[in-house]
């Protein structure tokens, strides 16, 4: 596979990820390892939690329609509370 960033058409790389499998996840884990790198979208008002072990505190708050692209710790779980679509 080739690494190499897109390029616009400028000739300067563009910092983008492919699309990749995507889920909808109600209530559920990711388990640890799936990816370095995931795309979270809330169909509902959602937490979500990365842990390893115990999880902690109240999670992130991801408003209903929000987008946010998070870093996967290796060995980490991401717990989802709520309906989200989840690319990997």
């Amino acid at each position: 596979m080739n690494n190499i960033m897109p390029l616009d058409k400028n000739l300067n790389p563009v910092p983008v990820l492919p699309i990749g499998t995507a889920q909808d996840i109600t209530d559920g884990t990711l388990p640890s390892g799936a990816s370095r790198i995931i795309r979270i979208t809330a169909v509902t008002d959602c937490r979500l939690w990365q842990y390893r072990g115990d999880k902690t505190g109240s999670g992130v708050l991801l408003p209903s329609g929000q987008t946010e692209y998070f870093s996967v710790y290796e060995g980490y779980s991401i717990e989802i509370s709520g309906t989200a679509n989840v690319m990997e």
